[in-house]
């Protein structure tokens, strides 16, 4: 599936909630636009994948300042840490840069 990539961001935080119980937050999110047309609106809407750790983060620094940029994905799901089925990004195709 081909969405355009409009941010890259990492969060990595951890803490303890106000119910006292620790919680860690490590991922990469990319960020698309999403086409949408309804009869009170249309544009583009932002829809947020978690990419991985945020380790991955490095990994898409070729597309620092290449924003945004058309990408093909391949999405998957994963549970997370409440029991709930989220998508993700499993895969992605990286343009390749032309020196």
């Amino acid at each position: 599936m081909k969405m355009t990539v409009i941010r890259v961001e990492r969060v990595e935080r951890s803490g303890t909630s106000k119910a006292g119980n620790p919680y860690n937050i490590d991922q990469t999110n990319i960020v698309v636009q999403v086409p949408y047309a309804e009869a009170n609106g249309y544009g583009f809407k932002e829809q947020s994948f978690k990419y991985g750790k945020a380790s991955q983060f490095a990994k898409l620094d070729t597309l620092r300042d290449r924003l945004p940029v058309e990408l093909e994905f391949d999405l998957g799901i994963e549970i997370n840490d409440y029991g709930q089925p989220v998508t993700v990004i499993k895969d992605l195709k990286l343009p390749t840069i032309k020196s």
